[in-house]
């Protein structure tokens, strides 16, 4: 089953940032890479640095806005003052809400630690694929070290939900994985399989749905809510019949 390949509650996509992303997850299924090296866009190339002209736009209540759906802003070459004006320009938007989604939650403690603030209506996401071990498909921090530093954002007293993306999913221990994202505590977690043929590492499609329901079934005691499960493309892994 194939779904919409963006998170459902997103109504729309913003990209101030431009610059080549340094992770390089080609192999790891990246669409954005995928299109960029299609598409060869001059946006997309050379150090990080503001779109001057994208940077100004402004939101409205009922906006769900994805920030930086080609590349990652917490990513180490993204300068602090590059990631505080568009920080400072979503404040301009207080009634909408936005996403940010890194392979790099570290930079969020860093800049925590540095005395920058994250507006409350920012949700501060990762993409976290598995937890096992797994050779690494890019230049990002391993999904280990991702865990680790989103359970170190849960402890901090932030207004900010946390979202999780499980995409492109790989191999896992349902059971183990699923409490580690308990642990994080997230509003929500998307779930879905690489959309672009790449023969990835993938779980056996009885693994994941073993994933999801153990998710649904996840109660945050503290905060008395569920955790809301977006489905995104299921179906069985490429080497089964």
């Amino acid at each position: 089953m194939t779904k919409s390949r963006m998170f459902p509650f997103i109504t729309k996509t913003w990209n101030p940032l431009c610059g080549r992303c340094p992770y390089n997850c080609y192999q790891g299924g990246c669409w954005a890479s995928l299109m960029q090296n299609d598409k060869q866009w001059d946006k997309y190339k050379g150090e990080a640095r503001i779109d001057e002209k994208t940077i100004r736009r402004k939101f409205k209540e009922g906006d769900f806005v994805f920030v930086c759906t080609m590349r990652d802003l917490m990513s180490h070459d993204v300068p602090d003052e590059l990631i505080t004006q568009i920080l400072d320009q979503i404040r301009q938007s207080p009634e909408a809400k936005f996403l940010l989604l890194t392979k790099n939650p570290q930079r969020y403690i860093q800049l925590l630690d540095r005395g920058v603030t994250f507006p409350k209506n920012v949700v501060l996401g990762a993409t976290i694929t598995s937890n096992r071990k797994h050779p690494q498909m890019s230049a990002a921090p391993s999904n280990m070290m991702r865990f680790h530093y989103m359970k170190q954002l849960e402890k901090r007293e932030l207004k900010n939900k946390r979202f999780i993306s499980v995409e492109p999913i790989l191999k896992m221990d349902p059971y183990q994985f699923a409490k580690f994202i308990a642990w994080i505590k997230p509003w929500a977690v998307a779930v879905g399989y690489d959309n672009y043929d790449g023969k990835l590492p993938e779980p056996r499609l009885e693994a994941t749905e073993k994933l999801i329901e153990l998710l649904e079934r996840v109660w945050i005691v503290k905060e008395e809510r569920a955790i809301e499960v977006y489905r995104k493309t299921i179906r069985r892994a490429w080497y089964e019949n």
